[in-house]
């Protein structure tokens, strides 16, 4: 049975809590089964549990291996190389985790172990991880996202520190990553009868396309004498759509109106 010690040891500090990892630990702990609650505790326990257990065959990192071991420094384990007592201070969130020492647990973080450690969590503690969450740029709106918030949310700690930054401090929230239109399949289109089409999609489309006064640069030194249909350059950086042809070419036949773009080109002007 947990005494008031325990647990004002295990609830989030009223005081300022500078770094994001000391923030993370003290939210999650009293949700967390099978581990010791207190502080040094925790951290041992917890950081255990969710590294995966090649890390301990690995060989130490070249600044553990530089390192002189002081009288309080961990020698074996997951924090082997970090001074005993900072433990306390990395959950109290007063002391940064060393970027070497987060690399490691960056790399060998057993997402799906976290999951599971944070399943147990209340809905009552739902609004306080919701506030701790969204500073680093996750949004939860049910019970049932926590397990992978924190995942997500431990992740984006341990990166951040990894590359000597913290997400509270330097505001650096967790950015997902996207494919940006990269291998994307070309869509076909059309020109007739006075619109633009592609796929079901159609916009107003003069017979002529009037090129720009002012071509793009990479427009500047094409020939003026070429009489062939040529592409349609898509410039999506434009809130306007300006779609126009690569060369000004009198009296097109309509029947050579067939361009390929970017589908995502498409989608910037509702033609998707």
């Amino acid at each position: 049975m947990k005494t008031n010690g325990d647990e004002k040891e295990t609830h989030l500090a009223e005081t300022a809590v500078t770094y994001a990892l000391g923030v993370f630990c003290q939210l999650v702990n009293p949700y967390v089964s099978g581990v010791d609650h207190h502080k040094k505790g925790f951290m041992k326990d917890f950081f255990d549990a969710v590294l995966e257990g090649d890390i301990l065959s690995n060989p130490p990192s070249r600044h553990h291996r530089n390192r002189k071991p002081g009288k309080t420094t961990i020698t074996a384990g997951v924090w082997a190389g970090i001074n005993e007592t900072d433990l306390t201070r990395f959950y109290n969130g007063s002391k940064k985790i060393p970027s070497w020492k987060a690399t490691e647990f960056y790399q060998h973080l057993d997402v799906s172990e976290v999951e599971r450690l944070c399943s147990d969590i209340s809905v009552d503690a739902l609004a306080d991880f919701q506030k701790e969450l969204i500073k680093a740029n996750i949004k939860v709106s049910d019970i049932s996202e926590l397990p992978s918030a924190t995942g997500k949310w431990l992740l984006s700690v341990l990166k951040a520190n990894a590359d000597g930054r913290d997400i509270l401090v330097d505001g650096i929230g967790f950015q997902p990553e996207f494919d940006m239109f990269e291998n994307l399949p070309w869509a076909s289109g059309h020109i007739s009868n006075g619109k633009l089409h592609l796929g079901r999609s159609s916009v107003p489309w003069k017979t002529y396309p009037i090129p720009p006064d002012k071509p793009d640069d990479h427009l500047r030194h094409t020939s003026r004498r070429c009489k062939l249909p040529m592409p349609i350059t898509c410039t999506s950086q434009s809130t306007v759509p300006t779609i126009f042809l690569r060369h000004a070419v009198p009296n097109m036949p309509s029947s050579g109106n067939i361009f390929t773009m970017r589908k995502e080109c498409a989608g910037i002007y509702g033609m998707s």
